[in-house]
């Protein structure tokens, strides 16, 4: 998915955003919502084989009661942070804070000094263990921090008993920054420029030593033989902050490559044969296939359909299959890739990143199927490379209100989104569009909630200056009105959607929609799909 919460919780549960509620923004710290609790996630598919799993580093989908905490929901341990992003040394999150200066960087000053400069700001730290807060870690960076966590839990582990160890770190998330000696550690990191881009180089390396830190500790601990390590990105990434997607279009945030395609790997001596090691796979890969791949393909178990259609042992979910699926049988043998198909979202509320969430009147969508990618009612993103001076700059511009643009690409030809062939194959448009209407017809409701004045309130007078639940056990609030004003559009179909394409393209295009004109394009379409 091309955001933080979205992504999370498609890897967790195999389902689409549209089937979880998560198709809108992402939480922020005083909003009360997150991924419902009819939804069960993958520790809790494991915890059936017997598995003890963890959570290190980064949750994000939601901590407004202590029924959403990762404690309540299959996780036998957690240490980390709640929130969305933070100043890596001093814990504060950071996804609203705007407190200036080295104190939110460094960490360096006296606590109690910090403590009371950053709260009086309202601003708030967020590192926790289980339940509970964590203040004494002030100064420690936290990718430091996490990697240390990991590696006590291999080492405390018992081999004999499967272990689930989700470590996602808080790096290379906005704000960017890594210690001063990283610099004296890797000189060559020295010779990059730009200085975002250079902090975001130091950053990276340091992730990088601690997954190697965490390989030499499976391996002394005798666990490495029988690991399967899987890597991955939740989005791509944002250039304003010394990411780069290139040549790929667009920026995280967005239904563009640039924001939803991402690197990923994995690695297992033992259950990857050796004419697979270092192989590249090809096939139609979406986040919500992890869960099946690692419990249907590698564990080669049945997913409990109780766990599936229920929601939990609680009984409250909707029936719903799993849109995930498992690409195991491919990836290590000679089965074809199981999927032609992949649902990037549906979104009906303005603002990618939950800026303005005022109902649309239409839908913000992207499908891919075979080579043909559409992108429906989407802003319009450049192509953005790394600046290679000093003073440059990258600034993302987007009129995805305003002036919503619909787009047909053919990404297995042209992966960088170059060329809009919309209007050459408008039957390839026409059936794309009811593929996304066929996928409307079962999403449900948003989540999504706006800020909520209570949770300040707890921060100060009951959280210690740390974000923490401020409803009552599993309590929430009601459904947001504009995510209900918003769903009323959900069960029209395909030629609501063409109806609200007029303004990208002439006249005579959004005709041949709306009666389904395929004439002579449908022969020239197949040619080029074939």
């Amino acid at each position: 998915q091309f955001t933080c919460t979205p992504s999370r919780a498609a890897m967790l549960t195999a389902k689409y955003p549209i089937h979880t509620g998560l198709q809108h923004g992402q939480i922020f710290y005083n909003e009360p919502w997150g991924l419902p609790l009819t939804h069960s996630i993958l520790p809790e598919y494991l915890k059936e084989f017997g598995y003890t799993s963890h959570i290190v580093g980064k949750w994000h989908l939601g901590h407004y009661n202590d029924a959403s905490l990762p404690t309540s929901r299959g996780f036998d341990s957690f240490f980390g942070m709640l929130d969305g992003a933070q100043f890596y040394s001093t814990h504060v999150d950071a996804m609203q804070c705007t407190l200036p200066g080295t104190l939110l960087y460094n960490g360096a000053e006296d606590y109690d000094t910090a403590f009371s400069e950053i709260t009086s700001k309202g601003c708030y730290f967020d590192l926790h263990q289980d339940n509970e807060t964590a203040p004494g870690y002030f100064g420690v960076y936290n990718t430091f921090l996490f990697r240390d966590r990991a590696i006590q839990i291999l080492r405390e582990h018992d081999v004999r008993e499967p272990l689930f160890l989700y470590l996602a770190f808080n790096a290379v998330h906005s704000p960017v920054s890594s210690p001063h000696e990283t610099y004296s550690m890797y000189p060559e990191i020295k010779n990059i420029v730009h200085p975002e881009r250079k902090r975001f180089a130091a950053a990276l390396r340091l992730v990088d030593d601690a997954v190697a830190d965490l390989v030499s500790t499976l391996k002394e601990e005798a666990l490495y033989d029988n690991t399967l390590l899987i890597i991955s990105s939740d989005n791509g990434a944002n250039p304003e902050n010394g990411g780069s997607n290139a040549p790929l279009r667009g920026s995280k945030g967005y239904l563009f490559e640039g924001g939803m395609r991402v690197p990923a790997f994995v690695h297992s001596p033992s259950l990857i044969p050796e004419a697979k090691a270092g192989t590249t796979y090809y096939g139609m890969f979406h986040i919500v296939d992890w869960l099946p791949t690692i419990v249907e393909g590698v564990m080669q178990a049945q997913v409990n359909p109780e766990l599936v259609y229920s929601g939990g042992p609680n009984g409250l979910g909707e029936d719903r299959q799993l849109d995930g699926m498992s690409h195991w049988e491919a990836l290590v043998g000679g089965a074809p890739p199981p999927r032609e198909e992949m649902l990037l979202n549906i979104d009906y509320l303005d603002g990618s990143l939950a800026y303005g969430s005022q109902p649309l009147g239409y839908d913000t969508a992207a499908l891919v199927h075979g080579p043909w990618k559409l992108i429906v009612n989407s802003g319009e993103l450049d192509w953005y490379e790394t600046p290679d001076t000093i003073d440059g700059a990258v600034s993302l511009f987007s009129s995805e209100v305003v002036n919503p643009h619909t787009y047909l690409f053919n990404v297995v030809d042209d992966p960088e989104e170059r060329t809009n062939v919309a209007e050459a194959y408008p039957h390839t448009v026409d059936r794309l569009l009811e593929r996304i209407a066929h996928y409307r017809s079962s999403m449900v409701t948003c989540e999504w909630r706006g800020d909520d004045v209570k949770a300040m309130h707890t921060v100060h007078s009951t959280g210690g200056g740390f974000i923490g639940p401020w409803y009552e056990a599993d309590e929430m609030p009601p459904k947001s009105s504009n995510c209900q004003d918003g769903f009323e559009i959900k069960n029209k179909d395909a030629s609501f959607i063409k109806s609200n394409i007029g303004r990208t393209f002439n006249t005579e295009f959004v005709e041949k929609l709306k009666v389904g004109d395929a004439g002579a394009t449908a022969a020239s379409e197949g040619a080029a799909a074939g």
